[in-house]
C-alpha cells in the first residue's frame, strides 16, 4: 500500500522487525535532515538567483511553498521537516518532486548522512523548539 510511511516500511521488514521507538525516531530525524538539506539547497539557489537579478517563480524555497505545491497541510509539512512524523511514501515523493529531487537522490543523501549529523540536527531542532517555547511564554 502506497500510504505506508517510511518507518512502517522499515518496520515491516524482517530485518527491522524488532525496531524500537528510538530507532523509528532516528529514521524520522534522518529523513527530516535530508529534506531540510534539499530545501536549503533550493533556498541558496533562490538567493543566488536574486543576487544575479534572476527570478524563478517555480523554485520552491520555503515550507509554505512545499505545502501549497504538494497539497499537504502546513502542519503536516512542519511535522515532517521537524522529524515529528514520517511522511507516507506518496507524500515523500510529492515533496521530493516539488523540491526538484528524486527518490534516488534522496536515498543517496540518506545513506551518506552520518549518525553524528542526525544527532546534531536533533540538537538544533530541540534548541529551536525551546526558543519558540520561551518566545510564546513572553507573549
Amino acid at each position: 500500500m502506497l500510504r505506508q510511511t517510511v518507518t512502517q516500511i522499515f518496520s515491516s521488514s524482517p530485518f527491522f522487525a524488532d525496531m524500537d521507538g528510538q530507532d523509528k525516531s532516528f529514521i524520522r530525524l534522518k529523513c527530516a535532515l535530508i529534506l531540510n538539506r534539499l530545501l536549503d539547497k533550493n533556498k541558496s539557489r533562490y538567493a543566488s538567483n536574486l543576487n544575479n537579478g534572476l527570478s524563478d517563480l517555480e523554485l520552491v524555497h520555503n515550507l509554505s511553498q512545499v505545502s501549497s505545491s504538494t497539497g499537504l497541510r502546513p502542519a503536516t509539512i512542519s511535522n515532517i521537516f521537524n522529524g515529528d512524523s514520517a511522511p507516507s511514501v506518496t507524500s515523500l515523493l510529492h515533496i521530493l518532486d516539488v523540491l526538484g529531487s528524486s527518490m534516488t537522490q534522496f536515498g543517496v543523501a540518506y545513506d551518506e548522512a552520518s549518525e553524528l549529523e542526525v544527532v546534531e540536527f536533533e540538537k538544533e531542532l530541540n534548541s529551536k523548539k525551546e526558543r519558540e517555547l520561551v518566545k510564546k511564554g513572553k507573549q
